[in-house]
């Protein structure tokens, strides 16, 4: 996923960032306007959001921007591009 970098970063610069999500079989899209907010804080997990209903029970939006602690944008942020080497390079 293409991940926004912090408040100091560059207006609209991201970098990706490889999730794995457990449990999660598939992943779709959907409007806003058809989440509602669930009615659940919890403080252990800031990027579960609203819940929209699906023919097959709730779907739970995931928040991008509160995947990342402060500290870790922050370290993401500063990461340096790095290009890896290709399997069948001498470099492997």
């Amino acid at each position: 996923m293409h991940y926004p970098l912090g408040k100091d970063g560059v207006k609209g610069k991201t970098r990706l960032l490889g999730l794995i999500a457990e449990k999660a079989t598939e992943t779709i899209r959907r409007e806003a306007p058809e989440f509602v907010e669930s009615g659940v804080v919890n403080d252990r997990a800031p990027y579960l959001g609203s819940v929209a209903p699906d023919a097959r029970g709730m779907v739970q939006r995931v928040d991008i921007g509160r995947l990342l602690t402060a500290r870790h944008q922050m370290l993401f942020g500063q990461l340096e591009e790095q290009e890896w080497p290709s399997p069948t390079s001498q470099a492997c």
